[in-house]
């Protein structure tokens, strides 16, 4: 018996999600259909809604039946060797765990983001510091938590004018990253709504300007764990904020925005998806270019319903940019989304 096998007979309408499913927790009765992520190679679980860490596979299936009876367990784990536990050459990948006292050794430099209109209360909140050595050296780093209050990453940003340092440098799976959800967490679920931006440097200037409610994406095009984490959340507006690089050659913002929306029309209705890119490049440069007031950021935030997912005509942008650049056209959830749009 698989774990499919297993999870069928037990009852779960399993999302097939590449190498994992997402499933609907009804052990506690839940009700979003994505909160429970599985993977496939070994049966290892974890409920987002429920905000727990990740469990073997029998623990889903004693919590399932809420029995530690083996008659009844054995009639589920019918090959139990190869179900209760993961086969001896498989790995389950432990995320690596920073201790708090990493933070101690960061040395306080607040004038760096000051001059880019971040005040020091902000910057002390997010716990950032200068690295005067090791991997992070010459960067402001910023500590990464996990959802149990741990720190499993870092991100630095470089103090460095040259063109040959990477501006953003990071430490662990940012895959794996929700940032900054210990700081984000409240304001999402008093809004009912959630910001996505590219990079650090986005949410900062977006929390100076008062918009709390933000996650941050690191560049990606939304993650299956923040797509996941997004699940948890009983929300009326998620709004696609990338950067707006209409003016280069390329505009990687406006590709990134499109996949982030392909991704999440695979679970949340179109209705819900807004698509708002900043008034400048990149939420930063709107705050440098601030005049007083966050006038620019109100008027960035009084177009969030312009472009709708749900609008006829903004499909049809989006058709026609996923034709447009191969990159996109290749793309899994593109062509995913063109079904959806299509009606196919």
């Amino acid at each position: 018996m698989t774990y499919k096998d297993t999870l069928e007979k037990l009852g779960y309408n399993l999302q097939d999600c590449g190498n994992h499913w997402r499933t609907r927790a009804i052990y506690r009765n839940g009700k979003t259909n994505t909160s429970v992520i599985i993977y496939k190679d070994s049966g290892v679980w974890r409920d987002f809604g429920a905000d727990t860490q990740s469990k073997p596979f029998n623990a889903l299936v004693r919590e399932t039946l809420n029995t530690d009876d083996p008659k009844i367990l054995s009639s589920y784990l019918v090959n139990s060797d190869q179900i209760c536990k993961p086969d001896k050459k498989e790995k389950i990948e432990m995320e690596k765990i920073y201790p708090e006292s990493y933070l101690d050794k960061l040395l306080p430099m607040k004038t760096f983001y000051e001059k880019k209109g971040i005040s020091g209360h902000t910057q002390s909140i997010f716990k950032c510091g200068y690295a005067g050595g090791g991997k992070m050296y010459r960067r402001i780093v910023f500590p990464v938590y996990n959802l149990d209050g741990q720190i499993h990453g870092f991100s630095g940003r470089t103090v460095v004018n040259d063109s040959n340092t990477p501006k953003w440098k990071h430490m662990g799976k940012k895959s794996g990253w929700l940032y900054p959800h210990n700081l984000s967490k409240k304001p999402i679920e008093e809004s009912k709504e959630i910001i996505l931006v590219e990079s650090i440097g986005d949410c900062l200037a977006l929390y100076e300007a008062g918009f709390k409610n933000v996650l941050v994406t690191f560049g990606l095009d939304a993650s299956s764990k923040l797509i996941s984490y997004l699940n948890t959340f009983e929300l009326d507006r998620i709004i696609v904020a990338t950067n707006n690089d209409k003016n280069k050659e390329i505009n990687s913002g406006g590709m990134a925005s499109v996949k982030a929306v392909a991704k999440l029309a695979q679970v949340f209705d179109l209705s819900i998806i807004r698509v708002n890119p900043p008034l400048c490049n990149d939420f930063g440069e709107m705050l440098e270019c601030d005049t007083g007031g966050f006038e620019n950021f109100r008027q960035w935030y009084q177009r969030k319903d312009k472009w709708r997912m749900s609008d006829e005509k903004f499909q049809n942008y989006i058709i026609k940019q996923i034709n447009k650049y191969e990159q996109l056209k290749k793309n899994t959830h593109c062509k995913k989304l063109l079904k959806i749009l299509n009606g196919s």
